[in-house]
């Protein structure tokens, strides 16, 4: 049960800022999903700041890493995605997160073989 790999993450300010200024988006009650092409599948994760305190919005980060981690083959390759987490993160179960993260995988993929 490994982590994302170095390669797999996104670090870069001037990266995420990008995805934010040019990515298009798939909304959830859970989340917001960012996306654009890129050379390889690689992901970042944040969550609102209106999402409480620190412990708050790193506990909300950690669900969606673990639920994006146990989806990640449902998302398309050549991409790179940036998940914003809501606070009802925080409340709901793990199966209804990737469930979530799987239909916005889904619409991903739609969306970018209709542009393709």
């Amino acid at each position: 049960m490994a982590g994302l790999s170095k390669r797999e993450r996104i670090s870069s300010a001037k990266e995420i800022a990008a995805l934010f200024r040019h990515g298009k988006a798939v909304r959830g009650k859970l989340a917001t999903l960012i996306w654009q092409p890129a050379p390889t599948r690689r992901v970042a994760v944040t969550s609102q700041r209106s999402s409480g305190g620190a412990v708050a919005r790193n506990r909300i980060k950690r669900r969606l890493r673990e639920a994006y981690r146990r989806q990640k083959e449902n998302f398309p390759d050549r991409r790179s995605y940036l998940l914003v987490g809501r606070p009802a993160v925080l409340s709901c179960s793990m199966d209804l997160l990737q469930n979530e993260l799987a239909n916005m995988a889904m619409k991903v993929g739609r969306r970018g073989e209709a542009s393709a």
